[in-house]
């Protein structure tokens, strides 16, 4: 008899064809250049930020879950900082407007957060992971991982904006 608590294969490949979906678009769209505008930069980051303070006082963590959610954010942002600066930001010489390219290594990183991601929401009761730690840390990774790209990308643009 089946486990009640094991998804079915039918629930991974529906993930997996949403997921190869998203990034075939995703590809096709990192292909153009698209305006950087630095006052929007902070939005996103924050609006993270505010989700994870939200799903952080609804279940506070322990004492000791703490240290895992300071090595999360810490993994975020070398992550964010290293997609970050996988963006190729340039300076339109005709209408002096910065421009922004993604690079595919920057999103080979993000689908390797969404298997991951995945990989232990799925497994972490089997592994004996705790699973509302599991799901702080991948929500406290993600602030991380977004501030830290939008910081990295907002100093690059204003170099450029003042090297010309």
């Amino acid at each position: 008899m089946p486990d009640s608590h094991s998804p079915d294969l039918m629930s991974y490949v529906f993930v997996a064809i949403v997921v190869g979906a998203a990034i075939v678009l995703r590809l096709r769209r990192m292909r153009q250049l698209v305006p950087l505008n630095l006052s929007t930069l902070w939005i996103v980051p924050t609006l993270y930020t505010a989700i994870a303070v939200a799903i952080l006082s609804v279940l506070p963590p322990s004492a000791g879950a703490w240290g895992y959610l300071v090595l999360a954010m810490l993994l975020g942002v070398v992550a964010g900082w290293y997609r970050g600066k996988t963006v190729r930001i340039s300076k339109d010489p005709e209408t002096d407007r910065l421009m922004q390219q993604a690079s595919p290594l920057g999103i080979l990183v993000i689908v390797a957060l969404i298997v991951l991601r995945q990989g232990l929401r799925v497994e972490a009761l089997a592994l004996g992971l705790n699973v509302n730690l599991v799901t702080d840390a991948l929500v406290i990774f993600a602030v991380g991982l977004l501030g830290a790209g939008a910081i990295e990308r907002y100093v690059r643009a204003k170099r450029i904006m003042g090297s010309t």
